[in-house]
């Protein structure tokens, strides 16, 4: 009930004013009206004024609340604040609660801008306890966006109180909504803090991807001020890397953007950093060229940190410039603020203990509001159990009964047709193996009848003629013992983010005596930098198999190519080429199904290397356990390429 007053207040509030003779301005001519004028603020105040004559609470609090916009953009903190708080007593009055909460989150923005951090913390945890009263709006876009924002917020706060790991933990959990609803500008926000914590910690790589990333979402939603912002970040990274001229270029970015988007906040960081990069690089004259322009910018606004950096600018100026007197003023006055600041900083120790108070006492009171939103659900569920589980049981057993004779049905299928493609598939395989045991029985036979009348380099002949029936033997012994693990499931899936390219170097290395031998050449042209995630003994083995299953087929002199290519949706593709004799192309379906139902292998590659079709077949099974599939390319006379997928990984 108490609900639904909220709901239909605002409309009831409507007849009965327009009624009374009040105009009643539409909601969305207001927003269009107001963001049209929110940075002209005569404007602003003459809308408040004939929104208040009107007597029209909705549209007084949205002139309100654009108003603490301005003032905030224009570093009027305080007065900023006062219209956001009457934006936000408004807005709590007639039930809209979103506009409340947006209220809520600008004026924590302006505490913390003048370093008001348990006001700050205060506002946000209201914030946050209003969305969690009305759950069918934390649920929605805009609800979800808003807690975004909140955790944003409470995330800065810990950054202050120099809690990197509770502010890092605030920025992702932001980063995760905003990741689930799309909002690239709340991205942008987290991915810059982010950037900053990992500055904090040294992490300056860490540190330069968030940053960059925080430009890339920047110019995706089209915020100048947040590329300004960006570029800011990126200078003060070079500074502390002591790359001078890289900060100048990016800080004079910043300078430009910001100048434009008429942001004072930020541009007043931005005028600092100038100031400090000249004065560290003995440029006094260029660093007061922007000391002052900011020291008017932040007069009048309590930002104490501002006024702290602004005096020791100051000291360091009047100090190269001989004017020891007004630098030791200006050290002064910087320590002055530096004290106010620390005072602050204890202030806000005592806040950061309410803040994790609050999050307990929020935390208790979400489980409870579940708790009991399961209750009420609950009981409404039982009554329509109790009349319907009859039914329900009755279905359910025919539903079981029904499943069970599918699933039976398809496993005799199944078995049938698995002991139809073994029983193939051994015929084949024994087969395959028969012939080289053959011919080395003929061979030793010849040996052992002929050994004394043959020559030295018959018997070498020989010799070298067992050596390779043997290695083709072993060969396919590996294979089988691959494919029988597949076959039981034993071979267990650890991915690992692994340099392929080191992958691939050292999956071949057992294979340059052959090489050697028969003189082919073998090069890797994947990128040394090339990384992937996947099982690092499945992926050796595939690549080994494959290469060894190219070797076969090449010719004396002949090469074999491994390369690797980016196909640009999360994953990479291998590929294994060689410039052996090709496969024709009604082959290479039959290559690919070895030893499947109604299949034959004969003389699918030249060479007779009878171990062709079990390589691709085990090799391909190893290929679907990572995730990925495995193909062939080839031309009769121009070679073949194998080609497998992996996923891949930064």
């Amino acid at each position: 009930m108490r609900r639904l007053l909220r709901l239909f207040l605002p409309a009831v509030l409507c007849i009965v004013t327009t009624s009374a003779g009040l105009h009643i301005v539409p909601r969305d001519s207001v927003e269009k009206r107001l963001s049209h004028y929110s940075r002209n603020l005569d404007t602003l105040t003459a809308c408040l004024g004939e929104y208040r004559s009107f007597g029209d609470s909705s549209a007084t609090g949205m002139a309100l609340y654009y108003l603490g916009r301005y003032y905030n953009q224009h570093n009027d903190f305080y007065t900023s604040i006062t219209h956001y708080k009457g934006a936000t007593a408004i807005f709590r009055q007639s039930g809209q609660v979103l506009e409340e909460i947006k209220a809520m989150i600008g004026m924590a923005t302006s505490y913390r801008r003048i370093n008001a951090y348990a006001d700050a913390s205060t506002a946000l945890f209201d914030a946050l306890n209003r969305l969690e009263e009305h759950p069918s709006l934390a649920e929605t876009y805009d609800g979800k966006r808003e807690r975004s924002y909140i955790y944003n917020g409470i995330g800065n706060i810990y950054k202050f109180l120099d809690n990197g790991i509770e502010a890092e933990r605030y920025f992702r959990l932001s980063m995760d909504i905003d990741r689930e609803i799309g909002n690239n500008l709340g991205l942008a926000m987290n991915c810059s803090t982010l950037g900053s914590i990992y500055e904090h910690r040294n992490a300056f790589d860490s540190a330069a991807v968030m940053f960059n990333r925080a430009l890339q979402y920047n110019a995706a939603t089209h915020s100048t001020n947040g590329m300004g912002i960006c570029h800011n970040n990126l200078g003060q990274l070079a500074m502390l890397q002591n790359d001078f001229r890289e900060a100048e270029k990016q800080f004079i970015l910043a300078y430009g953007i910001l100048k434009q988007a008429n942001d004072r906040w930020n541009l007043v960081k931005t005028e600092l950093s100038l100031a400090d990069l000249y004065l560290r690089t003995g440029d006094p004259d260029k660093a007061m060229a922007y000391i002052d322009p900011a020291r008017k910018l932040v007069d009048g606004t309590h930002s104490f940190g501002y006024e702290q950096e602004i005096h020791r600018c100051l000291s360091e100026y009047y100090s190269m410039k001989g004017n020891t007197k007004a630098a030791f003023e200006e050290a002064r006055l910087c320590q002055q603020f530096r004290d106010s600041l620390s005072m602050q900083k204890d202030e806000q120790a005592v806040a950061g203990t309410r803040i994790k108070f609050d999050e307990e006492q929020n935390q208790i009171m979400l489980h409870r509001m579940t708790l009991d939103r399961k209750r009420e659900a609950n009981l409404r569920l039982i009554t329509i159990l109790f009349t319907a589980i009859l039914v329900a049981l009755l279905l359910l057993t025919a539903f079981i009964l029904l499943r069970l004779g599918r699933l039976q049905y398809k496993r005799n299928q199944e078995l049938m047709e698995s002991t139809v493609i073994k029983k193939n598939f051994f015929s084949m395989v024994s087969r395959d193996l028969k012939n080289p045991m053959i011919t080395q029985n003929m061979v030793l036979n010849a040996l052992d009848s002929n050994f004394d009348a043959m020559d030295k380099e018959t018997i070498r002949q020989q010799v070298e003629g067992l050596n390779h029936s043997s290695d083709a033997m072993l060969e396919m012994l590996n294979l089988l013992l691959d494919w029988s693990r597949i076959e039981v499931g034993k071979i267990r899936v650890e991915n690992v983010r692994m340099n392929l390219y080191n992958v691939a170097d050292e999956a071949v290395k057992p294979l340059s005596e052959k090489l050697h031998k028969k003189g082919a050449t073998l090069r890797n042209l994947m990128p040394s930098e090339t990384f992937a995630l996947a099982d690092m003994a499945i992926t050796t083995s595939i690549i080994r198999n494959l290469t060894q299953n190219a070797l076969n087929y090449v010719n004396a002199e002949g090469h074999i190519v491994i390369s690797s290519e980016d196909l640009n949706t999360g994953w990479l593709q291998v590929k294994i080429q060689d410039n052996g004799p090709g496969i024709p192309p009604e082959r290479i379906e039959q290559l690919l199904s070895y030893g499947k139902k109604g299949t034959d292998y004969k003389d699918i590659r030249s060479g007779n290397h009878n171990t062709s079709g079990l390589t691709i077949s085990v090799c391909k099974s190893m290929a679907e356990l990572l995730g990925g599939t495995l193909r062939i390319e080839s031309e009769p006379g121009k070679g073949t390429a194998v080609l497998f997928s992996v996923r891949k990984t930064d």
